[in-house]
């Protein structure tokens, strides 16, 4: 049986803690248990860059990123970088490009 832990960090500007499983990478707790829609699944390998988010400002594939390594840090997604409720010029150019 895998061991749950209780793991703390700022999700987008506020903090949150999850119980993960030791080897939960970062995603699936992402989308799973704190319902964040902006990283994505693609390829599970680190390749494609679907998943990506920011860990402490440094982009990091969140597909093979164990939960344990966000302790105490921030984690950024696409969520997190509206201003005042608008899009961010990264999240503008999706929406014009329609983009995935």
């Amino acid at each position: 049986m895998q061991e749950v832990e209780l793991i703390s960090f700022r999700l987008n500007g506020k903090d949150v803690s999850v119980d993960a499983p030791e080897e939960a990478d970062l995603l699936y707790v992402l989308l799973n248990d704190l319902k964040v829609n902006g990283p994505k699944l693609g390829c599970g390998r680190a390749q494609c860059g679907s998943c990506t988010v920011l860990l402490d400002g440094e982009a990091i594939r969140s597909c093979v990123t164990p939960t344990k390594a966000a302790e105490g840090l921030e984690v950024t997604t696409l969520e997190g970088l509206t201003t005042d409720g608008r899009p961010s010029r990264l999240q503008q150019a999706f929406i014009d490009e329609q983009a995935a």
